[in-house]
């Protein structure tokens, strides 16, 4: 039997941290959860699979697995692009479906990852022929979580339960259309929120939902709000963008920074807009290390 022990614990703890930290320096909201499948689990599927494996050259790549949950559909790309950045991915291990535009059902984001080295060697789980170096993490927003739970405990590991019930099946997934349709109407509520906050130029609650991130603070400074009502085209800019590119250029900062209103609006400045006045607000220590990160 294979054993799972505080060393298993520890390394996907670690994982879970590196993974948490680069999410957090952009200040996206989220929850992250994990799990070590059983003993019992991995020796039921490695003997279900293990000719299968030995065919094809493969090994068991998700004893670790790692779920991230967003608050808003457009923060999976931007999550997916994060982890990249700190974990080597495995693209041919991925599993990702395609929206099919005639047929309704779920849709996975599952990636595989490589685990370093520096943390595999904690754990003797790797010294096992047919177990990877590697771990799964799944993308999905809040909306869909729930019902991703469900369906997995109650239908994915009760196929029998749900012979000859097509009617059935295909109502719990429509339950999955309408938590999309949620996901999709929130995005809408909040981009009708910001544009309203603009076009009262109200700023700093028409950055906040622009941006739709962790700030550390609440408030946008006043000489910042007069820059706005001096250059109302900058609230426009910002409209027009798509949010990976305003939150982007924070993930390249050489140096990780508080996420204050002002300090975010001066990264995004740097990247986008590069207005005067904006650049002669920052901080000295701010300003070396938009310099460095910007090669300006």
């Amino acid at each position: 039997m294979i054993r799972i022990g505080p060393n298993e614990e520890r390394l996907i703890q670690d994982v879970t941290n590196e993974i948490s930290n680069v999410l957090n320096s952009v200040g996206l909201f989220y929850r992250v959860f994990y799990r070590l499948k059983s003993p019992k689990s991995i020796d039921k599927k490695l003997h279900a699979k293990r000719d299968a494996y030995l065919a094809e050259n493969k090994k068991l790549q998700d004893v670790l697995g790692i779920r991230i949950t967003v608050y808003f559909s457009d923060d999976e790309n931007i999550a997916i692009d994060l982890v990249k950045k700190v974990f080597e991915e495995i693209p041919e291990a991925h599993s990702i479906d395609k929206v099919d535009g005639e047929r309704f059902g779920p849709v996975r984001c599952n990636l595989i990852f490589r685990i370093p080295e520096k943390l595999a060697q904690s754990s003797s789980l790797f010294t096992y022929d047919l177990i990877d170096k590697t771990f799964e993490v799944q993308f999905r927003t809040v909306f869909s979580e729930g019902w991703h739970e469900i369906e997995h405990d109650l239908r994915y590991k009760c196929k029998q339960d749900w012979d000859d019930e097509n009617v059935l099946s295909r109502q719990l997934n429509g339950q999955l259309a309408t938590l999309e349709s949620c996901d999709w109407t929130m995005l809408r509520i909040f981009e009708e929120l910001a544009y309203k906050k603009y076009k009262g130029e109200e700023w700093t609650s028409f950055f906040r939902n622009i941006m739709r991130i962790r700030f550390a603070d609440d408030n946008l400074s006043q000489p910042i709000i007069n820059v706005f009502n001096h250059h109302k085209a900058l609230g426009k800019e910002l409209l027009k963008k798509d949010r990976n590119e305003l939150i982007a250029p924070i993930a390249k900062l050489t140096t990780q920074i508080p996420l204050l209103m002002d300090n975010v609006l001066f990264v995004i400045n740097r990247s986008i807009f590069n207005n005067e006045e904006l650049r002669n607000l920052e901080t000295p220590v701010l300003k070396e290390i938009l310099d460095t990160s910007f090669n300006q």
